[in-house]
């Protein structure tokens, strides 16, 4: 009789007399916590061996005899957590017992395969149900293999783990192989096949064999016959086409083993053809030529194809790989093209990636309407371009990169002018900007220095930029400007509904003081002119683009001196390079000058009109003057006279007294 001592980590053997007695107590030592026996002759020496189960270190004690009721140095198999019940048995029908143990802690059982000599191969481990106790052996579905059941403490179940779940199993990889199309005589070369035990027992390969009729596969390396493959293992074949006979071959590879379901079969396959004996016709493309989108290249696509005489399939490649970065420059492409039974062709072309495209550049100061003082002016220029500028200038003058990149940012330089700037003398400001690739891109820039707005820069008749003439389209022109001249500032905005003197009418305002008057000149037909000659003074006016009708309102005329009185003039002149008539409007005052001139019934005061001679010198001189009573309309009219004669102005009174 045999016990296991669990609290003293001993087993307790006390043989039998044969008549109910027994005899002195043995000890033998075991793991800590022993709580499973079993017995059975673990290496074929008719002697009853020892498995024991030490719950405590989650390990299986092998006790070999050595003698009656004496045991040899034990050796300890690991298992899994807490390890309770214990049973032997051939699980595998090798005629070798093996070892299941129970691991109540971790909800499984462990097998060990008998070597037959006294040792174990290695755990293999089976999931059983909730807290796995007691274990019990017999062939329970009578297939001559024997099968355990599991007692589930946790769970109150019992579980069934038939000996097929406990054998040896075959899988391969690949299931079949196809060496596709070869030429005549060539072998490809070897594939292999990997075998592996999928099952719960050691698997036992007796032989490896191709079958089938002619014999066009070899077996290269055989990893596998005579193998004694412990579960999870695997061993390799090796498989190669000789492609012996034309035409389309079918074998199969078969692997014999003690697994169900032996022999297992890979299927093979393979067509041997005449073949080309020429390389594939490689399709390259011309030289590609592309702009560079940035400064590190341009990505690239192309397309490379092949062809084989024999319609094989052709494998291409190309180094660098379409959509690829290419940087700037030329960049040479090498492909090959290699068809099934090895033959390859080979080619290359160019990429170039170049910059021809020049930098984009742009002046943004100083303003063409600003007035230039000073030795130097500062210029600024915005430029752009996809690779980068190298340099950028301005009247030749080396310019610096504020801010941004060289792709896109803002440069300055510091021009040199002559001095004195003079108002009214134009000053031109040339950029070139320069990219890595020698693209030049160039701006201009003219600043007239007569500081008027580009927009109000010229005169109606003329359309072209006057020195000493404001004027702009006062019809529903610029809203908001201002013009300044030799110290004089003009600001022009819209009226405020109600106090504009006509459709589309313009308010202007004169400040600073200069050397003469600020001449607003606007409407169509005749020249007219509006005069402001003293710092304050403001007037409305608006213009009838159909009948070239000026009306003007004196918001505000300023006395030029203490004594003086104050007057805003609207002149028009009478004929080309004859005389001008000149209308003074005092505070309050409005009137039209056009075809014919008119005085608003509202004034409460004659508006003086002159008539007025003007030398090429600029000298005027008043040869003759009228008034306009409120109400009062005129309409005047100049003719030449004749060689030696002065000009002959006819006024004729339409309405109104005209004193």
């Amino acid at each position: 009789m045999i016990t296991a001592d669990r609290g003293s980590s001993t087993i307790s053997l006390l043989p039998g007399i044969g008549d109910g007695t027994f005899a002195s107590r043995s000890v033998v030592s075991a793991g800590s916590g022993p709580v499973g026996l079993a017995a059975g002759d673990f290496n074929g020496d008719g002697r009853l061996d020892l498995a024991v189960a030490n719950e405590n270190v989650n390990t299986v004690s092998v006790l070999l005899a050595n003698g009656p009721g004496t045991f040899g140095q034990r050796s300890d198999l690991s298992v899994a957590n807490a390890p309770r019940s214990i049973v032997v048995g051939d699980l595998n029908a090798d005629g070798k017992l093996d070892i299941v143990v129970s691991n109540s802690g971790s909800n499984s059982v462990s097998l060990f395969l008998g070597a037959g000599d006294g040792t174990f191969g290695p755990r293999l481990d089976v999931a059983a149900g909730t807290t796995p106790t007691m274990l019990a052996r017999a062939d329970f579905d009578r297939d001559g293999r024997l099968d355990l059941a599991v007692v589930n403490e946790a769970t109150n179940t019992l579980t069934i783990l038939t000996g097929k779940s406990l054998a040896a199993a075959v899988s391969v990889s690949p299931s079949s192989l196809d060496f596709g199309r070869q030429v005549l005589g060539a072998p490809t070369v070897s594939r292999r096949v990997i075998v592996t035990n999928a099952g719960s027992a050691v698997l036992n390969v007796s032989s490896v064999m191709i079958s089938g009729i002619p014999p066009s596969f070899e077996i290269t390396t055989d990893g596998c016959t005579g193998s004694a493959l412990p579960p999870r293992a695997d061993c390799f074949v090796d498989v190669r086409y000789l492609a012996a006979a034309i035409g389309s071959t079918a074998a199969s590879l078969e692997i014999r083993s003690d697994a169900s379901g032996s022999p297992h079969t890979i299927m093979l396959a393979g067509e041997a053809t005449a073949g080309p004996t020429a390389p594939p016709s490689l399709a390259l493309p011309a030289q590609i030529v592309v702009e560079a989108t940035s400064v590190l290249g341009a990505t690239v696509s192309y397309v490379v194809s092949a062809t084989s005489a024999a319609g094989d399939a052709v494998t291409v490649s190309c180094v660098p790989v379409s959509g690829t970065r290419f940087s700037i420059g030329s960049t040479l492409v090498s492909c090959s093209a290699a068809d099934a039974t090895g033959n390859v062709a080979t080619g290359t072309f160019t990429v170039v990636v170049r910059d021809t495209t020049p930098p984009s550049v742009l002046i943004t100061s100083p303003s063409p309407d600003v007035l230039i003082s000073g030795s130097t002016v500062a210029v600024v220029v915005q430029a752009s371009d996809v690779v980068g500028l190298a340099s950028l200038s301005v009247n030749g003058i080396a310019a610096t990169l504020s801010s941004g990149t060289p792709q896109v940012g803002t440069w300055r330089a510091t021009v040199p002018v002559a001095v004195p700037v003079a108002p009214g003398n134009a000053l031109r400001f040339d950029a070139l900007a320069l990219d890595a690739a020698g693209n030049a891109g160039t701006a201009s820039r003219l600043v007239d220095n007569d500081g008027i707005p580009t927009a109000l820069d010229h005169s109606r008749a003329e359309g072209a930029d006057q020195s000493d003439r404001f004027s702009n389209d006062f019809n529903n022109g610029t809203t908001a400007g201002t013009l300044t001249r030799n110290g004089w500032g003009t600001k022009l905005s819209n009226t405020p509904t109600g106090t504009v003197v006509g459709p589309g009418g313009v308010r202007t305002t004169i400040t600073g003081s200069g050397a003469g008057p600020a001449k607003v000149s606007a409407c169509v037909g005749a020249t007219k002119e509006v005069l402001l000659d003293v710092a304050g003074e403001t007037a409305d006016f608006a213009c009838n683009p159909t009948t070239g009708t000026i009306t003007v309102k004196a918001l505000s005329a300023v006395a030029p001196a203490p004594g003086k009185v104050g007057t805003i003039e609207l002149r028009e002149q009478l004929s080309p390079n004859g005389p001008w008539q000149q209308f003074n409007l005092t505070t309050g005052s409005s009137m039209s000058v056009g075809s014919p001139a008119t005085a608003s019934a509202s004034n409460t005061a004659p508006i003086v009109a002159e008539l007025r001679q003007i030398a090429g010198t600029g000298r005027e001189t008043v040869v003759g003057s009228y008034q306009l009573l409120p109400g009062a309309s005129v309409d005047v009219s100049a003719t030449a006279a004749g060689t030696g004669r002065g000009d002959l102005v006819r006024v004729n009174v339409l309405r109104g007294r005209v004193p």
